[in-house]
């Protein structure tokens, strides 16, 4: 992504993974903290844009004294957002495709999906493990989707 004129490459490092876990850790509804990691994944899979600048704010961990700020993230962000011509899709996707195949997060992706699975099986009733079933459907079709 071109930020105030310079191009940058979004890649997962030991880096980004320390800023994901200092400011995107949060925890979830039982009160647990899963990782910045999996909070970043799971937004992207969500079409959040706060996971989209998170991944960036993150990725610019990389670039020392040439980071660029959170505001200039944003602005970035938002002239793309407002540019009706723009694939903002695309910058889902490309953020995405960058933590699911980095092999950083190689394993932490494959066992999130693994995990994601027996999803299914749970549930006490047959309508539970139905619903269950159908949500990782849904899941795994926006995955592939982020994934084309």
């Amino acid at each position: 992504m071109t930020i105030k004129g310079k191009e940058h490459e979004g890649k997962c490092t030991f880096l980004f993974d320390t800023k994901a876990d200092e400011k995107y850790n949060e925890p979830d509804a039982k009160g647990n903290k899963p990782g910045g990691f999996l909070n970043i994944y799971t937004k992207l899979m969500n079409d959040d844009f706060q996971g989209v600048l998170a991944f960036w704010d993150c990725a610019a961990a990389n670039y020392g004294k040439e980071r660029p700020s959170v505001l200039e993230i944003q602005n970035t962000l938002q002239e793309l957002i407002d540019d009706e011509e723009a694939d903002t899709d695309k910058l889902f996707a490309d953020a995405f495709k960058a933590i699911h195949n980095s092999g950083f997060y190689k394993k932490k992706a494959r066992k999130y999906w693994e995990r994601i699975e027996k999803m299914q099986e749970m549930g006490e009733t047959k309508e539970e493990k139905q619903q269950n079933k159908e949500a990782l459907q849904t899941m795994v079709e926006k995955r592939d989707e982020l994934l084309e």
